[in-house]
């Protein structure tokens, strides 16, 4: 089943139904939305985007993410959204990697993107043309362009290697993502679903997708602020959302915060990021039977697992299982590795996941994907322990991921730009507990002989080079990393160092 097929059933059960509303800009309804990116897809044709073509979407939340998403599924190209937070160079490695047929770039970022550097058509939101795109060159005979196996969407995320992978997920995956959110999530046609993250992300967007299973309506803010998520949840009678641990302390520290403000709240999906013990336990106080939690991954279009409203009802005071990640959801099939490949309880291992919504690959990196598919299984290179009732804890990430914020970074990228600058000869990122941002950088670095270290011309020059949320927090000056026989920094000795600092 294509995408598409989701929204054309909701079309024709719901044409004049509210499906999306964004904030300050637009309200679509559902024969909108519909008979919108059908234009758009045709008006992309015209224009000599073709089947399997990258669109790169360069934008902040706006009504330009649904239709141009729905478009690329009638086409069957690919949606490439990039985060608006890049710096120049990480921008640029990307887009040169995508090789787009298309950039589509809205007013607050036009000026990221230059014309003439680039060697594809741009597109600018703010110009009549694309107006004239959503509503002309309607016609139905691109219903059919599409299949099951195009991909809808490629999210680039940071890499163990140093540099972005480009995740291509198809229609195939979105549509049993939906089906398995459904089912987990109890969503229902009533649910309305508040997007406060950007729609860049994974998590977020693939919910583009995910609310429009049964004529859902998606309300989306154009950038995060607790008072006013109070506020549309009041004003708007607001049903779902999925929120950062960060996002949820913010909400809660608010002077504006009231838990009748939010009554009409169902289910609150919190995650994305390590979630520490006070704040879950706060939650419960709040909201004892709304509450979700769990674990996943872009390349498997999200959740993965569920510990579900009855979990922290009848686990409330079981500490160990509230850190627990829950259980595998419906769709999905978890086992636990130990290193000869066999499945293990109760013991640490490799977090292997098989389901219908597993990336088809990494975006021209057959060397990558190859270590990473098996036989239709996704080794994760994460570390859990799976008890005997099939709860999951994640113990710690092979890949050295840091989740900061609910964003994932990855220590080489950040290490191998560190290393760049000047006077510095070796360097290692670990991630340290923050209340704030579950997880934040800490950089170990070694100097070269003599030279003086200053660390706010460090951090100037990284803003050129690295997104702000990469950047170290901390600089620990190291005279002799720990290593093994082989040469590689003993990351586990680091953390003491830390302790003793």
């Amino acid at each position: 089943m294509r995408i598409v097929d989701l929204l054309e059933r909701s079309y024709l059960l719901y044409k004049n139904k509210l499906a999306v509303f964004v904030f300050d800009e637009e309200e679509i309804k559902y024969s909108d939305l519909r008979n919108r990116s059908i234009s758009l897809a045709n008006s992309l044709k015209l224009r000599g985007i073709k089947k399997n073509d990258r669109i790169i979407l360069l934008a902040d939340n706006s009504s330009v993410y649904f239709y141009l998403s729905f478009a690329c599924s009638y086409l069957g190209a690919s949606l490439v959204p990039l985060n608006t937070g890049l710096s120049q160079i990480e921008r640029d490695y990307i887009i040169s990697n995508a090789e787009p047929a298309l950039i589509v770039v809205d007013k607050n970022n036009k000026n990221n993107i230059k014309k003439v550097k680039y060697n594809c058509d741009v597109l600018f939101t703010d110009k009549s043309i694309y107006s004239k795109y959503l509503n002309s060159n309607y016609s139905e005979n691109i219903l059919y362009d599409s299949r099951e196996s195009d991909i809808n969407l490629i999210i680039y995320t940071s890499g163990t290697t140093g540099k972005p992978k480009g995740v291509c997920l198809s229609q195939k995956a979105l549509y049993y993502n939906a089906m398995t959110a459904c089912i987990s999530q109890n969503l229902n046609h009533s649910d309305k679903f508040l997007s406060m993250t950007p729609l860049y992300h994974a998590s977020a967007g693939v919910r583009i997708f995910t609310m429009i299973i049964d004529g859902q309506t998606h309300y989306v803010m154009n950038h995060f602020d607790p008072n006013k998520v109070i506020e549309h949840f009041y004003n708007y009678k607001l049903t779902t959302t999925i929120a950062v641990p960060n996002q949820i302390s913010r909400i809660l520290n608010s002077k504006n915060f009231d838990k009748k403000m939010l009554n009409s709240l169902r289910f609150l999906v919190y995650g994305a990021a390590p979630t520490n013990l006070k704040l879950i336990k706060k939650l419960i106080s709040y909201f004892p039977n709304k509450l979700c939690q769990g674990y996943g991954l872009t390349e498997t279009v999200s959740q993965l697992t569920c510990l579900t409203p009855n979990d922290h009802i009848l686990y409330k005071n079981n500490d160990q299982i509230l850190m627990s990640v829950g259980r595998e959801i419906s769709g999905v099939k978890i086992e636990i590795r130990n290193n000869k490949g066999k499945s293990i309880f109760n013991e640490v291992g490799e977090i292997c996941v098989q389901t219908e919504k597993i990336m088809h690959g990494y975006w021209q990196n057959s060397k990558e994907t190859k270590k990473v598919l098996d036989n239709n299984w996704f080794k994760t290179g994460d570390l859990g322990i799976k008890d005997d009732n099939g709860y999951i804890q994640i113990v710690g990430r092979s890949k050295d991921m840091i989740i900061s914020g609910g964003v994932n970074l990855y220590p080489l990228e950040i290490e191998n730009t560190l290393i760049e600058y000047s006077c510095i000869s070796e360097a290692a990122v670990i991630g340290i507990n923050s209340d704030e941002w579950g997880e934040i950088p800490y950089a170990f670095i070694k100097l070269k002989g003599t030279e003086q270290f200053d660390e706010m011309s460090l951090k100037m020059w990284l803003e050129d080079r690295l997104t702000k949320y990469k950047i170290p927090k901390f600089y620990q000056i190291i005279n002799k990393f720990p290593k093994t026989r082989t040469g590689k920094i003993m990351k586990h000795k680091l953390k003491i160092l830390i302790n003793e600092s």
